[in-house]
């Protein structure tokens, strides 16, 4: 249960913290929020997810010595309801005056989860999608409706015209200007892991990611940004951790001058120096990170029988795969479309693995259901 709140709807499910995050106490709660009611009186929003999005309002009214507003960290795993509460935080922004967000996330397929989160709490702004607006023919896009914008790291990082032309400097121009103080949601933030540091064996002597680069660069120039990085996997390696530029964990006032600095100490201190820095970013509010338990919870490994015909329609899927690539290969396409079509074809087999398995795992739910479980 939340420490300083009470009411509202518990969260359904059995919820649970690592015990050295479990015993550690954030700090009281300040914030007045201004959500509607009916969201936390009806469930729409669990007690937990209106914690985390106190927390990070709260951590929003802050400025690091650098004068950058303070960032925040959402570690929470699958069940949660990361989606939610991000999408709480962009209706209590909204509220108060700043109706244009931003959500960079993973992969374009995720949108219509983000639309999905956006619809269940009734958040009544627009979602859009930067990879929709042509980048050579339409560099500024101030006169776009405000809304959430969505892009994906892989689009953030594009460029045109040898690099006069970016999405990034498209993005900003749709955010009115590098004074904008609305939120900066970074979803699976992680994946800006590998900036290049002060010290460069860290990296085992390789160059810096285009993407962790983007977004260190996408950070300091929006300094008014109410930055929010949500990953359940970024505290687990020194790597995953450059790209916390507004936590305080570096610069003036702390003991490491700069990002590499720290990751290197990181890396030095091990699993021991990560779950210390968790926890005092519990402390001060910055972080949460809460699973679902299995308590309760059963499982059995069973072989899912097919249907006869399946083999043969994925046979035929095979040669259709092959086909299009042949077809594709006198294009002589950039290396960025193979990417596309070789994780578009994984995908694809995937789901059919999938739906060949579901009639079977429907029977099997049925069963359990009829059991009581």
């Amino acid at each position: 249960m939340p420490a300083w709140i009470k009411g509202g709807v518990p969260h359904p499910g059995h919820v649970v913290q690592s015990t050295a995050m479990a015993v550690t106490e954030p700090p009281p709660i300040t914030y007045r929020i201004r959500l509607p009611r009916r969201l936390i009186e009806s469930g729409a929003l669990s007690l937990l997810q209106v914690e985390a999005a106190l927390y990070c309002m709260q951590m929003h009214e802050k400025r690091l010595p650098t004068g950058e507003r303070a960032g925040w960290m959402l570690g929470d795993g699958t069940g949660i309801g990361k989606g939610r509460i991000l999408s709480a935080i962009m209706y209590e922004n909204l509220l108060r005056g700043r109706d244009r967000a931003v959500w960079v996330t993973a992969s374009p397929f995720l949108a219509n989860q983000i639309r999905r989160d956006v619809k269940d709490i009734g958040l009544p702004m627009r979602v859009l999608e930067l990879k929709d607006q042509p980048l050579p023919y339409n560099p500024n896009l101030f006169r776009l409706e405000p809304g959430i914008m969505i892009c994906t790291y892989r689009t953030l990082i594009r460029t045109e015209k040898a690099g006069n032309i970016s999405r990034m400097g498209q993005l900003i121009s749709w955010l009115g200007g590098e004074n904008w103080d609305g939120v900066l949601a970074l979803d699976e933030a992680h994946l800006a892991k590998n900036l290049v540091p002060s010290n460069r064996t860290l990296l085992g002597g390789r160059k810096p990611s285009k993407t962790a680069v983007t977004i260190d660069k996408l950070q300091s120039t929006l300094r008014h940004a109410r930055v929010i990085y949500a990953s359940a996997t970024i505290a687990t390696g020194p790597e995953n951790l450059q790209c916390l530029s507004r936590l305080g964990l570096w610069g003036p006032g702390t003991a490491f001058p700069d990002s590499g600095l720290f990751a290197k100490a990181m890396k030095d201190a091990g699993l021991q120096g990560l779950e210390m820095m968790s926890i005092n970013l519990k402390k001060e509010g910055k972080y949460v990170a809460r699973t679902l338990g299995f308590k309760g919870c059963e499982f059995q490994i069973v072989k899912a029988p097919v249907d006869p015909a399946f083999p043969a329609m994925y046979d035929a899927c095979a040669r259709q795969w092959e086909k299009l690539r042949k077809d594709l290969q006198p294009w002589k396409a950039s290396p960025q479309f193979w990417l596309l079509f070789w994780g578009t074809h994984q995908r694809f087999f995937k789901s059919l693995y999938v739906a060949a398995k579901l009639p079977f795992l429907l029977t099997q739910a049925r069963e359990a259901l009829a059991q009581g479980y």
